[in-house]
């Protein structure tokens, strides 16, 4: 397997935060949008660590960003560092430091363990803190490359309510890992996350059919299939499905037995 590859597997490493707190993903929800909207914020971490080349010492997709890969130490080190204020093209400004940590050069390694910090990370002034772990587990039956992890993030909002969520999550590499592009990557997300807010509100959410990403140019910017469910408390059920498979920002969201299509940004 090429070292290159390695950066595949970042991307799995930070859809822990997206599991946890992308309970609203992306979706135009109905009620309590503000709420949904910082739950989903984090989901813009995701994004960055895909664009981090782990085969480069420094690197930048925004003129604000700076990526960089310590291949010195031991362990392993990946920063993207944002600085004072980096603000993308959607709109989302961070500032701070996303970490990465791992102990075998290649992240496909069996065995690998990976670490996910952050230090004095913000999104649009929202606050995260917290970690998340990964052990590569190898292949499986299939001879596809999983990964398991265990995520804990915190996050503070200027009015002071704190959100701590816990996920577990599987990942399978589904095509792909014997390249060195990324373009023909494809992985399976599985895993649940709950959460309380100390306004006293609990979420609970759950990938009720694995979640798909396809990396071909164009189509990486959502997921292309699965269904979840959020339920939180003051609000009805709620489920997404993405589809079948096509690439596009199109969902179907339903609330109360009533579906609609809603349009990913």
């Amino acid at each position: 397997m090429k070292i290159g590859k390695g950066r595949l597997i970042a991307t799995a490493i930070i859809v822990s935060v997206s599991l946890a707190l992308s309970s609203c993903q992306k979706e135009k929800l109905n009620t309590d949008s503000n709420s949904a909207s910082e739950l989903s914020l984090a989901e813009d971490v995701f994004n960055e660590v895909l664009s981090a080349e782990t085969n480069s010492n420094s690197h930048k997709s925004l003129s604000c960003k700076v990526v960089t890969r310590d291949t010195l130490s031991f362990p392993r080190v990946i920063t993207i560092d944002f600085g004072s204020g980096c603000t993308d093209g959607r709109g989302a400004t961070r500032s701070g430091q996303i970490i990465i940590t791992y102990e075998l050069d290649n992240f496909l390694d069996p065995g690998n363990n990976i670490q996910v910090s952050f230090n004095n990370y913000f999104q649009n002034n929202l606050a995260i803190t917290g970690s998340t772990a990964y052990h590569n587990n190898g292949a499986n039956t299939a001879g596809n490359i999983t990964m398991s992890g265990i995520s804990s993030i915190t996050t503070t909002s200027q009015n002071g309510n704190v959100t701590t969520i816990t996920s577990n999550q599987n990942y399978e590499m589904l095509s792909g890992q014997n390249t060195s592009t990324k373009e023909d990557d494809q992985y399976a997300v599985t895993g649940h996350a709950t959460g309380t807010s100390s306004d006293g509100s609990q979420l609970d959410y759950t990938i009720l059919q694995q979640l798909i990403k396809n990396r071909a140019t164009g189509c990486n910017q959502f997921y292309v299939q699965g269904v979840t469910r959020t339920r939180k408390t003051g609000q009805a059920e709620k489920y997404l499905d993405y589809g079948v498979g096509s690439c596009d920002n199109i969902a179907v969201e339903t609330i109360n037995g009533v579906s609609q299509n809603i349009t990913l940004d």
